[in-house]
């Protein structure tokens, strides 16, 4: 039987024939040196980044390695590693490529919207011929308002988070500079919110104003 890493390398070149930007044991940093591999991550699906976490069966463990498995989908989403995540689960038995790809493995999407403990996931035993269609799927699901609005929540949480480390040097520069009021009534977390805000107003007039002459 295979193990766990050759499976991941195999099911990466098979995405890869299909024309997806495949690549296995992909190393992220994090909190100043922290190291997170992600088992296979697809790049430039339609603009975005689907990881896959991938576990083997084993049996009587088949319940736990699901958890684990979602629980490191969701980890890579809310790290801002990936996009989206695809929560993957090896079959007993299979040995090689050949195997894997007249096979079917068992699979959970999950999403920035459909994470956490109230969206458990739906499982599915899928062909693994049929991955790459699901893979270029997932971003008409994450181009949804919905998904959008969750994503940014998550995005000024993590912002929120990074200035809240330094909000008093922050204080001390904004004193300095005479801005004691400003200093004392500013709320980060709404200040990240109005300028997100003022981002996706300008994204969209991009995409329905017509480009301006340039004037020299």
């Amino acid at each position: 039987m295979a193990d766990e890493h050759s499976l991941n390398a195999d099911l990466a070149r098979i995405l890869q024939k299909a024309g997806i930007q495949a690549e296995p044991q992909i190393r992220f940093t994090y909190n100043k040196g922290k190291r997170r591999v992600v088992d296979i991550v697809c790049r430039e699906v339609q603009g975005y980044t689907i990881g896959i976490e991938a576990k083997m069966r084993l049996g009587q463990q088949s319940k736990r390695q699901q958890k684990t498995s979602i629980a490191q989908a969701e980890e890579i989403i809310e790290k801002s590693f990936c996009d989206a995540a695809i929560a993957l689960i090896y079959p007993d038995g299979y040995k090689n490529q050949n195997h894997l790809e007249s096979g079917k493995v068992k699979v959970a999407v999950r999403t920035p919207l459909s994470s956490g403990k109230k969206n458990p996931p739906e499982w599915n035993n899928c062909p693994v011929q049929s991955l790459p269609g699901i893979i270029k799927g997932i971003p008409s699901q994450l181009s949804k308002s919905e998904e959008l609005s969750k994503r940014a929540e998550t995005a000024i949480h993590q912002a929120y988070k990074k200035i809240e480390k330094d909000k008093n040097s922050i204080m001390d520069k904004l004193r300095s500079g005479d801005l004691d009021e400003l200093a004392q009534v500013t709320d980060f977390r709404g200040l990240l919110v109005d300028l997100l805000a003022c981002f996706m107003f300008h994204h969209k007039l991009d995409q329905t104003i017509p480009d301006q002459p340039e004037f020299r």
